[in-house]
């Protein structure tokens, strides 16, 4: 029961770190999922994934020889911080309403398949009026699940490579 208790607990505080880094790291790293229902379903999962992970670390912070007192304090305090996190994940959808909307392709790669200049369209819907902005992006499909967008200047394609694509 004791290592039940523990690998809950340690596996709680792995999906907290994840489901809190992967926001921090994509402010870094371009990496994007390719369609939007599996962005949407992680969104999901990790809207009610911390809180409850959150709860789920009381199987290792609750010991068997603590006072009643203290047992209570760290269900109270865990309790609020579950309850601030989906306060704050709430307050985080509708904190960034703009989003980026792949358009038409216009080039492929000769030789990689998953290589592909395409137009991109990052807009607020509306919550803004003006028209969306447009910009050229070199997409890299790294896996059926994810992309590589990159920006790139098409006056400096080398046209040996690439392949127009006529819509």
């Amino acid at each position: 029961m004791i290592y039940f208790k523990k690998i809950i607990f340690f596996i709680s505080i792995v999906l907290i770190i994840f489901w809190v880094s992967t926001p921090i790291i994509g402010l870094f790293i371009p990496l994007e999922f390719s369609n939007r229902e599996l962005e949407s379903a992680f969104e999901h999962i990790r809207f009610y994934g911390i809180p409850i992970s959150i709860l789920l670390t009381l199987f290792g912070s609750i010991k068997t020889n603590e006072s009643k007192g203290n047992i209570a304090g760290k269900i109270v305090v865990t309790f609020i911080i579950s309850g601030l996190s989906i306060f704050f994940l709430f307050i985080s959808i509708f904190a960034n309403m703009c989003d980026t909307t792949n358009g038409k392709t216009l080039f492929e790669n000769k030789q990689n398949e998953n290589l592909k200049i395409i137009e991109r369209e990052y807009g607020c819907g509306a919550t803004d009026s003006s028209p969306p902005n447009v910009s050229i992006y070199k997409v890299r499909q790294l896996t059926k699940y994810f992309i590589y967008p990159t920006k790139i200047d098409t006056n400096d394609l080398d046209k040996n490579e690439w392949l127009k694509i006529n819509d």
